[in-house]
């Protein structure tokens, strides 16, 4: 027997006697056994709390690792000891440090249900959104990224979710495999528990986020047969009944599968579309009343065949779809398409894009080359997003592969001349960076955007396509030059928008933005900005998403911006020395700008009836960026007490000032977001804030 075996053995029998003897025989310390159990180690392990003290008296290094990088501070999380992490704590410990696979002693005392030594944690200052941090290679095989509450829903530790929870756990993040804290209460069946399913859906869980084989929580719930989680599930408004996983399969085929009847009855109920494969599975297992039921809701053991009565979604396309539907041709697999010039969308580099029957729907059929799988392969990971092309199913013959879509009106080109307003174009063009930005988030760079890749359903919305000239981002050496890439083809998407078509989608090219966007164009300054920021080779910003904090789309918010801004302590009191006052009225910048100075550009009777508010201290606004913000502020609060004349030649305050300084919000704009996090909270874009809080979960790759 090792010497460390030796008063291991003697520590796990908590034979302190002998412990010291071997100490004073010469026996290190800090001698290490199997695995790196240290003798420290191993009395914590063992809950020997004596010998534990005795060890540290002696010389024992209390931040010494067993193999796997566990620490005493983290073996004492496990085991549930606040008095050895208290101890440890002030012996240096760091408490959100983690051993070699990404634990925290948080992530530990969650895993393994200790409440107090958790409270302990988050009462001194642990991470409770802290995520696993693994190596390249695990990540690369999308390992890692858990929280500790991923680790308390998991193990069905239903006090642990609620006191993390409580102490601002994001009950939305998701690991490197895209699951979420509600994801992972399902993936050990004998820990899951409904009250903990519960607690997180009325904590905000997102319903319908998707694992990485495409399973939302209620697939998973229908796979254990669990009727009451069903039923808890169904109870949440919002909830996507017939999502189909990456296998094809929504939950009610897999009640079917599992032969349930009354999880069947009740998604069906609740709004499931029975389907013939699910007809077709009921007749396999003889379950005639399952049949039945099924049939009773519209299922048919016919097959895809459109019914008699039946009458296109698509306005745009649907005479050609009655023909086509009116035609016989074979089916390939589950789909019937017509090669024919009638039924053509589009035509592309390949093989052309057509209208088309998929499972009994209306889609459109992208034609590629057999074996040309470049597209499929990203079009599989793009299930989950919601501003890219959604992508219904595949099929092959002994030549082509067809790629079915869903079916949109038209495309951006077509669809230009219809833009009615500038909010219209603003919802546009944030669906489109929004759709970039998730394509972006699951490792894929477009490289091919155009006003005719980008598709318009028939309430107006945007949506990204044609991923044929699409490459992985990790397969590239430079991925920042690729994404740029992107960013400067947006910027010319943004000019052919805004404009309305009239300058002409040049990608390839040097643009003047601003001959390019004239002053005719609506929000003509907040426009050449987002254009010029987005063509800029050394553009500071690093991510899509992050241009959408710009002011361009805050057409009903600029107003209240400036306003907020001019709220600020340090433009109302003059704070010369602060960081605010001091930016906000560098000279070198402002004299260029339109509101440089001011005081002669708003109405006189205008500014001589504020001042006479300030007319007894003999503090008048002066021709500063900083007063001018504070005159914005001033003015809007107190609007309804002014006389009528003044109401008159002021008419809407929002309107006023913004047409006398069209380019006041970008330059405070500028100015803040160089100050920092501080005064971000000004930005008032809704969308922005929502994605930083979910890490784009339907990526599933974060």
């Amino acid at each position: 027997m090792s010497n460390a075996e030796e008063i291991n053995g003697f520590i796990k029998e908590n034979d302190k006697q002998k412990v010291q003897r071997l100490l004073e025989q010469g026996t290190s310390v800090n001698i290490k056994g199997s695995s790196g159990w240290t003798p420290l180690l191993t009395a914590i392990g063992s809950k020997k709390e004596a010998i534990v003290q005795l060890l540290l008296e002696q010389g024992a290094d209390p931040h010494l690792r067993k193999d796997n990088g566990c620490s005493p501070f983290i073996l004492a999380a496990i085991v549930g000891n606040t008095n050895l992490l208290a101890l440890f704590l002030e012996k240096g410990a760091d408490i959100n440090e983690m051993d070699n696979n990404g634990f925290t002693a948080l992530m530990e005392a969650a895993w393994y249900g200790n409440e107090n030594a958790l409270t302990y944690l988050l009462e001194n200052g642990a991470d409770a959104n802290l995520k696993r941090v693994v190596n390249k290679e695990q990540k690369s095989l999308h390992k890692g990224g858990a929280t500790a509450l991923m680790d308390a829903a998991k193990r069905g530790h239903e006090n642990i979710v609620q006191i993390l929870i409580n102490h601002k756990a994001n009950v939305n993040d998701c690991d490197n495999q895209g699951r979420s804290a509600l994801l992972h209460a399902f993936s050990q069946p004998m820990n899951t528990k409904v009250s903990v399913i519960r607690f997180l859906l009325n904590s905000g869980a997102e319903v319908n986020v998707k694992d990485q084989d495409g399973k939302t929580s209620l697939i998973h719930a229908v796979k254990m047969n669990q009727l009451d989680l069903v039923m808890c599930l169904l109870e949440q408004n919002g909830i996507e009944i017939n999502t189909i996983d990456n296998a094809g399969k929504t939950a009610l085929l897999k009640a079917v599968e599992n032969n349930n009847y009354e999880i069947a009855k009740l998604l069906l109920e609740k709004g499931a579309k029975p389907e013939c494969e699910h007809v077709k599975e009921a007749e396999r297992k003889y379950n005639q009343k399952l049949v039945e039921l099924l049939c009773q809701y519209g299922g048919t053991p016919t097959g895809d065949r459109i019914p008699d009565n039946w009458k296109p979604h698509s306005e745009h396309w649907g005479e050609k779809l009655k023909r086509l539907n009116e035609t016989h041709r074979p089916l390939i697999g589950r789909l019937k398409i017509f090669i024919d010039k009638e039924y053509k969308i589009q035509e592309t580099s390949h093989g052309g894009i057509y209208l088309g029957f998929y499972k009994g729907k209306e889609v459109a059929v992208k034609r590629v080359p057999k074996g040309n799988n470049k597209e499929l392969v990203c079009l599989e990971q793009l299930r989950k997003n919601n501003h890219l092309v959604r992508y219904c199913g595949y099929e092959e013959d002994s030549s082509c592969s067809y790629l079915c879509l869903f079916l949109y009106e038209r495309n951006l080109e077509e669809h230009i001349s219809n833009i009615k307003d500038v909010t219209e174009i603003q919802d546009m063009l944030q669906s489109i960076f929004l759709g970039l930005h998730e394509l972006h988030e699951i490792g894929f760079c477009h490289r091919d955007l155009h006003p005719s890749n980008i598709l318009i359903d028939h309430e107006g919305k945007a949506y990204l396509a044609d991923f044929s000239g699409s490459l992985k981002l990790e397969d590239s050496e430079d991925k920042e030059g690729l994404i740029k890439s992107d960013m400067k083809a947006l910027g010319n998407l943004v000019l052919y928008v805004v404009t309305r078509g009239t300058a002409c989608f040049q990608p390839d090219r040097e643009r003047d933005v601003t001959e390019a966007c004239p002053d005719s164009v609506e929000d003509f300054i907040e426009a050449r900005d987002l254009v010029n920021k987005l063509m800029s080779p050394d553009t500071e910003y690093s991510s899509v998403i992050d241009f959408l904090n710009h002011p361009f789309f805050w057409s009903h918010t600029r107003y209240k911006f400036l306003q907020d801004v001019g709220n600020e302590n340090d433009v109302k009191m003059r704070t010369e020395d602060s960081a605010l006052f001091r930016t906000l009225n560098d000279s070198h910048v402002t004299m260029t700008k339109t509101f440089h100075p001011w005081g002669c550009k708003v109405d006189q009777e205008v500014l001589n009836d504020m001042n006479r508010f300030h007319s007894k201290k003999k503090i008048y606004y002066q021709d500063t960026v900083t007063d001018l913000l504070k005159f914005i502020r001033n003015l809007g609060a107190h609007f309804d007490e002014k006389k009528t004349e003044i109401k008159e030649i002021i008419g809407d305050p929002c309107q006023y000032f913004l047409k006398k300084f069209p380019d006041l919000t970008v330059y405070v704009y500028e100015t803040l977001r160089h100050l920092g996090k501080g005064y971000i909270k000004h930005f008032p874009n809704p969308v922005v804030l929502f994605y930083n809080c979910m890490q784009l979960n339907n990526s599933g790759m974060t």
